[in-house]
């Protein structure tokens, strides 16, 4: 029987292809927490959503925490193994949420009119460091240079760079 040649993966492929974009590990290392970044639509209305899925670590059936609510990222188990804190856009703008590993309903942490960028949770869980901005950042004048410094600059909703030729990409 004459062996079936593989196909050489497209663009269109690579669009169409589910991706862990990250991860948390519960203390107790029993459980996991992970984003899952899939292309929905077609055409015009074809865009990239995240979601969270738990898992456990010695394998299994992975389960959707959060299925269609909005965009999860960053997600960061408790101290104690069952709340999971998380990014999200539901409300418009990204804002820390928490929910329990349980399911059930997630629970709006903050409210900036901003938004939330990076949250980390204290080691007790008593506490949450994070950084927002304070007033709507300036978008570029058209002459203006974009300096991009880390590779997903526009999955926070902030960036800029569409519609404008002069671009710079550092990651050095």
């Amino acid at each position: 029987m004459a062996r079936k040649q593989p196909k050489p993966m497209t663009q269109d492929d690579i669009q169409q292809a589910s991706y862990v974009v990250g991860a948390s590990i519960s203390p107790d290392s029993s459980q996991a927490v992970y984003v899952l970044s899939q292309t929905t639509g077609s055409g015009d209305e074809e865009k990239q959503v995240t979601s969270l899925w738990s898992v456990s670590t010695d394998g299994g059936e992975p389960r959707c925490l959060t299925p269609g609510t909005g965009n999860e990222t960053n997600p960061q188990i408790g101290p104690d193994g069952d709340l999971v804190y998380f990014t999200s856009d539901r409300s418009g703008v990204n804002q820390i949420y928490r929910m329990s590993l349980s399911g059930g309903e997630a629970e709006q942490i903050t409210s900036l009119p901003q938004g939330v960028t990076l949250f980390e949770l204290s080691p007790d869980g008593k506490t949450i460091a994070f950084a927002a901005l304070n007033a709507p950042p300036a978008p570029p004048g058209p002459d203006d240079h974009v300096r991009v410094t880390r590779s997903f600059w526009r999955m926070d909703g902030v960036g800029y760079g569409q519609g404008h030729a002069n671009l710079t990409l550092d990651f050095g």
